[in-house]
């Protein structure tokens, strides 16, 4: 009976919360007589999805909009293909009549996560061994020079556009499994995964491919090197990710690629992706939750563009790639994964902005510390504009008449970490969007 008081005192609590919100807003209305302009927090209700699922059959005009309509009320969640920024507001229309232009919502809201279909075709990917005269298609001075890969000539670098030139017509979500040859010491066989999305190759990301030793310390998988029904892959792989990889940060993944007995002699390669969540690993969410901010034009309510990131390896490696196509290329470093032009590193994740790593470059000839130090900021400046470039060629600079800004969040290293966040908007749209500053760096 208690308990019962309680849960009924807690949802009276929430509910009167909501209701001062509202009359907050409906005084102030009656104040000025006129709408106003509030900036809150709100996450969907049960109600909500059903809301918009109703409105949105309202004004479906072909089987495919209704049936979108009636998922979100089924499943009560948006996705790729039911994107939130075209349902939403017809909640927020509903929910608070009285806001007016310049209003903004954080909504909050179920967003189901797209398959990666390429995990299931692992077991039935399209093997590909390179073969000498592949080597010496993709450069004599690269791959071709000792007909193999190396640290420093990397597969990934070299065969998604070998696979473009090799396989033209090759149809969307294509896995290959490409075998080669690389050099650590001594030569090895080696192999990697890559599928095609939207006709470009790419490779599987975050792959660790288990190996003989792998098995062995497990215990039980190792008596043939694989998994199969009875040695489930779950009951070994999330301690052992957390023993080869002690140090793992929260949010971090790895696709595990191992050898699993399907039965009648055939032994096939899964994948299976795992994600730290600070303390263990554990198959990740296929619904997670989004924010997405909303903001009201006076007539209507529109999804906010903005788009926000905190720079991982991919970005700063994006930079170091681009530094190497300019007359700075040989500012790149011999493993290729960081550059002194902007000081972005791939294998640290930052910025090196110690300064004297830059004063045998002419441009910091005779410059004090504290401009050498606004040289280098103007440089990753300039690095972070390319970076958006790449990362997104496809930018716009408005939607629905609001301008699009990117917020991004990078770490500097000067022999400690700063954390900086910068402000930028795009000023043309594609094809070679541009982008300018509006605000920042600003350390926090």
């Amino acid at each position: 009976m208690k308990k019962l008081i309680y849960y009924i005192l807690g949802f009276t609590a929430l509910l009167f919360a909501a209701c001062d919100l509202m009359d907050d807003i409906y005084t102030e209305m009656d104040e000025n007589k006129k709408p106003i302009n509030y900036s809150f927090d709100y996450e969907l209700t049960d109600d909500d999805y059903a809301s918009i699922s109703k409105k949105a059959l309202k004004v479906a005009k072909t089987s495919q909009d209704s049936a979108k309509a009636k998922a979100i009320k089924t499943h009560k969640t948006f996705s790729e293909s039911i994107a939130a920024a075209d349902y939403i507001g017809y909640a927020l229309v509903g929910n608070f009549p009285a806001l007016g232009k310049n209003s903004a919502i954080n909504v909050t809201y179920n967003y189901a996560l797209a398959e990666k279909t390429y995990l299931a075709k692992l077991s039935s990917a399209t093997e590909y061994t390179v073969s000498k005269e592949d080597y010496d298609a993709m450069g004599e001075d690269g791959p071709g020079k000792y007909d193999n890969f190396s640290s420093s000539v990397l597969p990934d670098d070299y065969l998604p556009g070998f696979l473009a030139d090799k396989f033209p017509n090759e149809a969307e979500g294509a896995v290959y499994q490409v075998f080669y040859k690389y050099y650590s010491g001594k030569t090895e066989d080696r192999f990697s995964y890559y599928y095609l999305k939207n006709s470009k190759w790419m490779p599987v990301p975050n792959p660790y491919i288990l190996e003989a030793d792998d098995y062995d310390a497990m215990g039980k998988p190792g008596k043939y090197d694989n998994f199969s029904s009875s040695i489930d892959p779950d009951d070994y792989l999330p301690t052992f990710l957390g023993i080869k990889f002690p140090y793992a940060q929260a949010g971090d993944q790895k696709l595990i690629i191992y050898a699993y007995y399907a039965g009648g002699g055939v032994t096939e390669m899964h994948g299976k992706e795992y994600e730290f969540d600070g303390t263990n690993w554990k198959i990740p969410a296929k619904v997670i939750k989004k924010t997405s901010q909303f903001i009201h034009t006076g007539s209507t309510w529109v999804f906010d563009p903005t788009v926000r990131f905190t720079m991982g390896t991919e970005d700063y490696q994006m930079i170091v790639d681009w530094v190497a196509t300019t007359e700075h290329a040989d500012l790149v470093s011999s493993y290729g994964n960081n550059e002194y032009y902007t000081g972005a590193s791939a294998h640290y994740n930052n910025f090196d902005a110690r300064i004297y790593k830059y004063t045998s470059q002419p441009e910091f000839a005779g410059l004090s510390d504290e401009d050498a130090a606004k040289l280098i900021q103007e440089r990753i400046i300039i690095g972070i504009t390319q970076l958006l470039k790449a990362k997104y060629p496809n930018a716009v600079a408005q939607v629905s008449g609001i301008d699009v800004m990117f917020i991004v969040t990078y770490l500097v290293y000067d022999g400690s970490n700063h954390n900086y966040t910068i402000k930028l908007q795009c000023t043309k749209s594609a094809p070679n969007p541009e982008f300018e500053v509006v605000e920042g760096p600003t350390e926090f």
